[in-house]
């Protein structure tokens, strides 16, 4: 648990959302391989990764 996040809030599920993979090679997420075109669900933090920061796929709009 994070030293900013409350007792009640430790236990909630983060929200998802739904990335889909651009690069050629595909992206590893949580050590299994997506491949280019794939759309996988992650977390509101992981995809600000996958997709800011890494530049690796772009966000589903619409879900």
């Amino acid at each position: 648990m994070s030293t900013t996040e409350t007792p009640a809030e430790a236990g909630k599920q983060a929200k998802t959302v739904k990335v889909k993979i651009t690069r050629d090679g595909g992206h590893r997420h949580k050590g299994e391989l997506h491949g280019k075109d794939a759309t996988i669900s992650v977390s509101e933090r992981d995809a600000e990764i996958i997709v800011d920061r890494l530049k690796v796929g772009e966000r589903v709009k619409g879900n």
